[in-house]
């Protein structure tokens, strides 16, 4: 009888360990591993913000700007962060992610004007005297899962976890060149560096010649 019993508690033991395993695999530990690595994703595509808008407000002309800005965006989504977080950008230059803005604000009145996205400045002559001017970058990124769990229940829509969670974070920096704002018209047709995705008729502000 004792033994019967314990083949018994034996085989209720096995009978839940599978829907034990299911739980702690699909309920507990993937959700797990696909939280971290949105927050990773989160981290990311702050940093493509911030390293965009460093990046632009160093150029010396608008047109370099957004060329030095697409090419920090396709380094950083493209690199191990990147791809441990499925990142997938949405819009921007060149389908870079990245959009850039120029944000002009005078300095008396503390008015701002925000200029873009990926356009020239056309405010008129630039006035450093008057005028603080930035480049603000404006980086949108989906974020997948980094395992795919969209057909599980209860969890599988829910956004980072089950399916891609759309991110998106700026920053700003302010234009050591503000003379070149209205520099921007490039011929890139020589350029070897930079991302490949770009016609080489078309100028640095992505307008084709």
């Amino acid at each position: 009888m004792t033994k019967r019993r314990q083949r018994q508690s034996i085989g209720a033991s096995i009978a839940e360990f599978g829907p034990a395993l299911f739980v702690f695999f699909f309920i507990i530990l993937f959700p797990l591993i696909n939280l971290i690595a949105i927050g990773t994703g989160a981290a990311t595509v702050y940093l493509i913000a911030k390293q965009c808008a460093t990046k632009a407000g160093d150029s010396a002309t608008f047109g370099d700007a957004l060329i030095s800005s697409e090419a920090a965006a396709y380094d950083l989504w493209g690199g191990g962060f990147g791809a441990f977080a499925n990142l997938v950008p949405v819009g921007g230059f060149n389908n870079s992610g990245v959009d850039l803005f120029v944000v002009d604000t005078n300095i008396s009145t503390n008015v701002s004007q925000r200029f873009g996205p990926n356009t020239p400045f056309i405010s008129g002559a630039v006035n450093p005297d008057e005028h603080l001017y930035a480049y603000e970058a404006v980086a949108t990124y989906e974020v997948g899962p980094f395992m795919n769990l969209n057909s599980v229940p209860f969890i599988g829509q829910v956004p980072g976890v089950g399916r891609p969670a759309r991110l998106s974070y700026r920053a700003a920096r302010n234009i050591e060149h503000p003379e070149g704002l209205q520099q921007n018209i490039i011929d890139v047709s020589s350029e070897t560096s930079g991302p490949p995705p770009r016609d080489i008729y078309q100028n640095r502000n992505g307008n084709f010649l």
